[in-house]
């Protein structure tokens, strides 16, 4: 659109009076407005082929996001489970030192009355100065993984004591109920590969349609003024096209066509090794879950039985019925047992979070700790 005024004046040099002198023949007013616009008439379907173009690109950066912000949260997951774990082992390592401590007093008062040998007392001393070794070493892990996972929540200035302390590990969820076909409406991954399919096959549709003619609409409409003593006034429209027609241009376009026509069917390559890849991960991590809830039975019975069969021998000892090898030998199997309990549990977490990363998302365990900022 553009528009125009002017405002002019005009004087006769040569006179028309009887004297010579010149006329003045006063000021005129003109003023000019005009129209014009550019319509290139979509015949071929250039619009709806950009239009897909644009919408493929924006949904794959979408779901980019929403893939890097489901990546963060299994993060935070999974390091939230690692300070549940640690804190667990913080804990038997604490009650390994407890019952270091109290076999450690136990053989004291025996060596005293002279019923137990100097050597025994220094190697219960031996395992108790490692189990407190053991204790600093979780204890330094334990608050460095803390501060790890105030750091990812956006708290990294925050106090330790923020966090819970509990030693007792979540209990992992059971087992999805999913179909197949959720994942290709869940996952990220999955939802942007499709959206980079459907930007490459509109890109594609725009270079095929670039070797087809354009034709380009010029209408114009226009009022024009002058005034001088009696105005005037007029006005006007005119209606103009062209068509452009890729001639010289075409082998280059036959090119770019080629070309696009490449990166469309990588997109194609790249969707199906996607979809491949989740369902290939979704089935290896059910799989491991499966097992997960079997194998933490089994354990809790052995750690149950290392419990009582410590028990015995401690009382055994006690009573003066078994030796000291007795004691340390139930000891050490009973430790074992918890280890193995606890590590087990923080494995069954770590498979649920990879599950659910793999499904997409459909965590419904209720939260138990919800950062103050």
């Amino acid at each position: 659109m553009d528009a125009r005024v002017e405002r002019r004046g005009t004087r006769r040099l040569e006179g028309s009076k009887g004297d010579g002198a010149a006329m003045d023949l006063g000021t005129q007013d003109s003023a000019a407005l005009g129209l014009r616009v550019s319509w290139e008439l979509d015949v071929f379907g250039r619009g709806a082929a950009h239009t897909r173009q644009a919408e493929g690109e924006y949904d794959a950066a979408l779901y980019a996001a929403h893939a890097a912000r489901a990546a963060l949260v299994a993060e935070v997951a999974r390091t939230w489970f690692g300070v549940q774990r640690l804190s667990a082992a913080l804990e038997d390592a604490r009650a390994t030192v407890t019952i270091q401590r109290n076999l450690q007093h136990l053989l004291a008062r025996k060596m005293d009355r002279g019923l137990a040998p100097v050597s025994e007392l220094a190697r219960v001393e031996a395992s108790l100065w490692a189990a407190q070794a053991d204790e600093v070493v979780l204890q330094a892990k334990w608050d460095a993984s803390r501060r790890a996972l105030l750091v990812l929540v956006g708290l990294g200035d925050a106090s330790l004591d923020t966090l819970p302390s509990a030693a007792l590990l979540s209990k992992p969820p059971g087992l999805p109920h999913a179909l197949p076909s959720e994942l290709l409406t869940r996952r990220p991954d999955v939802l942007m590969a499709r959206a980079q399919m459907n930007a490459a096959a509109g890109g594609l549709e725009l270079s095929r349609l670039a070797l087809w003619p354009s034709i380009t609409l010029t209408p114009s409409v226009g009022l024009n003024w002058q005034g001088n003593g009696n105005s005037l006034r007029t006005g006007y429209w005119s209606l103009a096209g062209n068509v452009l027609l890729p001639v010289l241009d075409r082998p280059r376009l036959l090119a770019q066509a080629k070309a696009q026509g490449a990166r469309a069917e990588q997109a194609v390559i790249a969707y199906e090794q996607t979809v491949q890849r989740a369902f290939s991960e979704t089935d290896q991590a059910l799989l491991q879950m499966a097992s997960d809830q079997q194998r933490l039975d089994m354990l809790q019975r052995a750690q149950d039985r290392a419990e009582s069969a410590f028990q015995a021998a401690d009382k055994g000892y006690r009573a003066g019925v078994f030796d000291l090898i007795v004691v340390l030998d139930a000891e050490r199997t009973y430790r074992q047992a918890r280890v193995a309990l606890t590590d087990a549990r923080g494995t069954a977490l770590n498979h649920a979070v990879q599950v659910f990363q793999a499904l997409g998302g459909g965590w419904q365990a209720d939260a138990s700790w919800v950062p103050q900022s």
